[in-house]
């Protein structure tokens, strides 16, 4: 089924408590707002300390993959994207989706596909010595393996196609509460 990604990221929105939600270009404007909306979850009774600073790390992480990955279409000169943190049945959501470059869809289908069996630790020291998984903007994975090793695994993408034959890749990070 095709689906753009405005599309997508209502149907994520619905039904679940939304604490923060950006869409658009995510240019630095984008990314400040976030970022400070972000630094407001503290006063949350809800949201623990270590919780928030976890909070924090994984979305700039996925900006970062977005900002490094993202597919930018030919009338943008900015990539799409969009950033949920929300509340569903007791666990904290931090999701992202954005268009994907080609070749970067095969080396997050071979990561996902290793992750249930992976010793991260050893993957990411794997990885930052050998310099293995580069993608062709740089990438070597490690933000995604440090995005894994906080929500202990839970991480999960999804691929969508829209009617341009384009990929868009949407992560979902869950932490539980108490975490």
């Amino acid at each position: 089924m095709h689906q753009n990604i405005d599309d997508i990221y209502i149907n994520l929105t619905s039904g679940q408590t939304v604490l923060i939600a950006k869409f658009g270009s995510v240019n630095q404007e984008f990314i400040n707002l976030l970022l400070n909306e972000i630094k407001a979850l503290k006063a949350n009774p809800l949201i623990s300390y270590p919780t928030f600073k976890k909070i924090y790390s994984i979305t700039t992480e996925l900006l970062e993959n977005i900002k490094r990955h993202a597919l930018i279409s030919f009338n943008e000169a900015i990539p799409t994207g969009f950033i949920i943190i929300a509340l569903n049945k007791g666990k904290l959501l931090i999701m992202s989706g954005n268009r994907l470059c080609v070749y970067d869809h095969s080396i997050l289908l071979n990561f996902f596909n290793e992750l249930p069996a992976l010793n991260i630790k050893a993957k990411y020291n794997e990885t930052v010595t050998k310099n293995k998984l580069l993608t062709a903007k740089g990438g070597a994975s490690i933000g995604l393996l440090d995005i894994a090793y906080k929500v202990k695994k839970r991480l999960y993408v999804k691929m969508y196609e829209n009617n341009y034959a384009e990929k868009i890749v949407n992560f979902t990070a869950r932490l539980n509460i108490m975490d």
